[in-house]
């Protein structure tokens, strides 16, 4: 879905935050993944808005303020986001068993349609 069809149904809020992850995993493997997730402003994740963050490069900034505070967004970052990353990551297979990962938070959008 196209950020203009999006524009043309109820307001969509939340935040994209995307990481970069390495997993490592027995013998010395190591793979890597960029992830998306989409966060309602509640704190759950949005397959809506992972959808729409393939299409970033054609958003327009948006023209009224909704952002939260700093704290607010800190704990999103550092507790809810991190907890549905890993979730994701076991979920989708790219974890398995007996593997350990590190994550980077490479940006935490906020997105208002």
């Amino acid at each position: 879905m196209s950020f203009e069809a999006a524009r043309s149904k109820s307001v969509v809020s939340g935040r994209i935050a995307i990481w970069q992850v390495v997993v490592h995993g027995k013998g010395g493997q190591v793979q890597q993944r960029i992830v998306r997730l989409g966060i309602s402003p509640t704190g759950e994740r949005s397959p809506y808005l992972e959808r729409l963050s393939k299409n970033l490069l054609k958003a327009c900034p948006c023209r009224k303020g909704v952002s939260q505070d700093r704290e607010t967004v800190s704990r999103l970052v550092n507790g809810t986001a991190s907890e549905l990353l890993h979730r994701e990551l076991v979920y989708s297979g790219f974890l398995p068993e007996g593997a350990s990962y590190s994550s980077k938070l490479l940006a935490c959008l906020e997105v208002a349609l």
